[in-house]
């Protein structure tokens, strides 16, 4: 008689750089143990803003009309060491991933590994990313929509928010973000976009890691970032503009998921 074995956990990607305090990575490994074990846990070394790759990557022509601000290149460092742990995760051959930026710190170690043994339920039915971490400053807006699976609650909002300090990914979510060859916003904004590239973005209700980088030496790239976004009558008109379309897009794509459910409720 066949054995049923327990599905095997995804691997879990800390992501780091050089220009990162060794504190961030200690810390990250220290918090990970608490979690899984050591054989899980995979350090991604991703880009610094003097990187060949962060030039190559970036699309100034995309970013001056589809940004308010540019990414500086920190961030654009940034979304390049996320594309590493995407591409591992398609190289390694495994249905998903947990991966998580060096600064993190787990508040619900319970709640996250019950997640990590449910990642094949919860990346089920196409959904490709289940983010465990929702920056606490932005407001709920629009719509949302709450499903238990393998009794854990998640909820698609009509309005993606901000932060992957932790999140769980799919294959087929790490190859439609990977499927965009070069970048012109931050990957915070990106999300927001998520229409753009046919993702589906789901969130925990409430967080279960935070962003601890004040504690560990403060952010990478809120320093470089400050001193070049000077605040101009056109660039809030862009960015106007700019918030405008995305609502209209973000409202429509939300429109059409919920006819795609009710017509699979239908049969």
């Amino acid at each position: 008689m066949p054995v049923d074995h327990p599905p095997a956990r995804p691997p879990l990607f800390i992501l780091t750089s050089k220009a990162s305090p060794q504190a961030r990575l200690r810390s990250a490994l220290a918090q990970a143990a608490t979690i899984v074990d050591d054989d899980c846990v995979h350090v991604i070394e991703g880009a610094t803003p003097a990187d060949a790759i962060v030039e190559s990557l970036f699309d100034a022509r995309l970013a001056r009309r589809w940004s308010k601000y540019p990414p500086v290149p920190a961030e654009v460092a940034a979304y390049a060491t996320h594309r590493l742990a995407w591409q591992a995760l398609l190289d390694g051959g495994g249905p998903s991933a947990l991966v998580l930026e060096d600064d993190f710190v787990v508040l619900d170690g319970r709640a996250l590994r019950r997640m990590l043994a449910a990642a094949c339920d919860l990346l089920s039915e196409r959904r490709d990313i289940v983010k465990l971490f929702d920056l606490p400053g932005e407001r709920e807006r629009g719509r949302s929509f709450t499903r238990t699976i393998a009794g854990i609650e998640i909820v698609k909002r009509e309005h993606v928010r901000a932060g992957l300090v932790g999140y769980l990914i799919s294959r087929d979510g790490a190859a439609r973000f990977l499927s965009r060859g070069r970048i012109f916003r931050v990957v915070d904004e990106d999300i927001k976009h998520h229409w753009e590239l046919g993702l589906d973005i789901w969130s925990v209700p409430q967080n279960l890691v935070a962003d601890a980088s004040a504690e560990l030496g403060g952010s990478l790239i809120e320093n470089a970032r400050t001193t070049t976004r000077r605040r101009s009558v056109w660039r809030s008109l862009k960015g106007n503009l700019l918030a405008a379309h995305r609502n209209w897009r973000t409202r429509g794509a939300f429109d059409q998921w919920l006819r795609q459910q009710e017509a699979r409720r239908r049969g």
